[in-house]
Formats: C-alpha cells, structure tokens, sequence
C-alpha cells in the first residue's frame, strides 16, 4: 500500500508477511504531510489509527497543547524504542495470555497493553485475539534475527519461547512458575532448535553439509535408543541411555579380599623367602681348583660304572 510516498506492507496486502508496526509507519507518513491527514479508503475507520496520527500531527505543532493521550503514546513509543518493557510486553503478546493476563503480569495498565499490540506489535484481531497462523507468529518472533543476527539475542529467544511454549513456558524461562508446573523441557528444546534451524536456513547461514551432519547425528541416536532398547516416550530414555552406555565403559574395580589376615601370612612368607635368599647370596663360597673338581667327577663316574 502506497502512503504518502511510501510502500508500507499491511494486513490489507499480505496477511503473512506485514510488519508488525505498520500502523505506526502509516502514522509517520501521514502526520509528516503538509494539510490535511489522508487514510486509505480501508483504513478510515480505523480508530485506533487516526488518534495516533492526531497525536503525532499536534506533536509537530510546538504551539499546540498536548491531549490527555499524550503521557500514554510518549510511553509507548518509549516501549516500542528499547525500553525494558518491550522485551516482556512483545513474547506475551505471541502468547496465548489474554489482555488483563498480561497487564497482570507486568503491572501496567490493559489499555497500554491493547495499544501497544494495536501500533507497534500487531499479531491479534481488534478483540484481542491471537492469530492462528503459525507462519506470521513465527516471522514476529524472529524480528530483526530474520535479517542480519547469526545468532539470535536472549530477547528473540524469549519471543521463540512464546510460540513454543506458550505463556507457562515462558513463565518457566523467566522463573516465575517451576517446569514441572508446565511440561517436558526436552519438548520446548527441540521446538527451539527447530526455529532456530529454520531462522538460519531463512538467514542463509546453513549449508547441505550442516543439515546432512545434523541429520546424521539424529541418525546415530535413533539407533543407539533402538540397540540399547531405550526406544519409548518417556522423558527420561536420554539419560537413561547415556547412563547405560556408561556402564559398558566403566572399569571393573577388585574387591579386597574379605580376609585381611590371609594377606598379611602371605606378606610374610614372601619377606621371609626373600630374606632367605639375600642369606644365601651373601654367604662367602671358597674356590679349590680345578684339581678338586676332576677328583669329584671321577668319583661320581667310578661309582656309577662301578655298581654295574
């Protein structure tokens, strides 16, 4: 849609694929011009959009006094600019959490809630509902990860965690409820492995070779489970095979004999057959000739003949 000069993508011309501020950049366009604001014809009963192009255009004006509305657009374009509360507001909103859940959950007020999502973050209906497609929640928690980030930050994980988990895993992430409050983790770390690949696939920071790697490895361990006759749904079969694949490398560790006196005999018959030996060594031997000995071996040769 072109406005004031400038193509702005809304929900009128691709459903998927909008960004998610587009009321706010129309606004922009609109209050920048000389005279009178024009909307398009399908955005001229948009309410939500002419206040916030009147608030713009009066804040062009240095003479004009501001509205009521005034504190609450300068703190939500505050939001929408980096402040804290955008980085909670914006993975709820991908949540299935209601209005009064969230304004709940973080202190502030419904309407500042609902007009937020309304200008800056527009993934529900006008009566607050979340959108069903998973294809445009996906794109919102990418954000500006989808574009130029090889690695996604902690609050585009938070937005990840949102449409993976829903509002209690993001409860859990934050430590505001237990895990086993909510589900399995290992379910929500392989659904965020999953986005993440699909986010680096998108980026075009994954070649072949990674995913023939990657789904080498799956492979492996679908294999292992099988041969180790881990294969089940339980939660626990990981552990329950590394633990087994432990146990076939662990060393065999002796026992000690269950008789510790039997050792100490044998200590000591072994010290006294040694000491027996360094005797023996150590006794002096006399040397009498080779005369003495040819006597010997007649002596022994006569009497073996002898006796036959």
């Amino acid at each position: 849609m072109k406005i004031a000069g400038q193509d702005i993508t809304t929900p009128f011309d691709d459903s998927s694929s909008y960004a998610p501020d587009w009321r706010h950049q129309i606004a922009q366009a609109v209050a920048g011009q000389t005279g009178p604001a024009r909307l398009p014809p399908e955005l001229k009963k948009d309410e939500d959009l002419k206040a916030y192009v009147a608030y713009l255009q009066k804040k062009r004006k240095p003479s004009s006094r501001p509205n009521g509305a005034a504190g609450r657009y300068r703190r939500l374009i505050a939001w929408y600019d980096g402040a804290p509360a955008k980085h909670f507001i914006e993975p709820l909103l991908l949540t299935e959490a209601s209005y009064t859940t969230i304004t709940q959950e973080l202190g502030v007020e419904k309407e500042d809630v609902r007009l937020y999502e309304r200008l800056f973050f527009n993934i529900r209906d006008q009566d607050g509902n979340l959108t069903a497609s998973h294809l445009l929640k996906r794109r919102f928690a990418f954000g500006e990860a989808l574009h130029s980030e090889p690695d996604a930050d902690e609050h585009t994980v938070w937005r990840m965690v949102a449409i993976t988990a829903g509002y209690r895993g993001l409860q859990a992430v934050w430590g505001t409820v237990s895990w086993a409050e909510h589900a399995d983790p290992d379910d929500v770390i392989h659904a965020l492995v999953t986005n993440e690949l699909v986010r680096r696939l998108l980026l075009g920071n994954m070649r072949t070779s990674d995913l023939t790697r990657l789904s080498g490895n799956h492979v492996m361990r679908e294999r292992m489970l099988h041969e180790t006759g881990q294969r089940s749904n339980d939660s626990a079969a990981a552990w329950k095979l590394v633990t087994q694949l432990l146990q076939t490398a662990a060393p065999t560790v002796v026992k000690p004999d269950s008789a510790p006196e039997t050792i100490t005999k044998q200590q000591e018959a072994l010290k006294a057959k040694l000491d027996a030996q360094q005797n023996i060594e150590g006794q002096p031997v006399t040397d009498q000739g080779m005369q003495a000995g040819m006597e010997a071996l007649a002596a022994v040769v006569e009497g073996h003949f002898g006796k036959e």
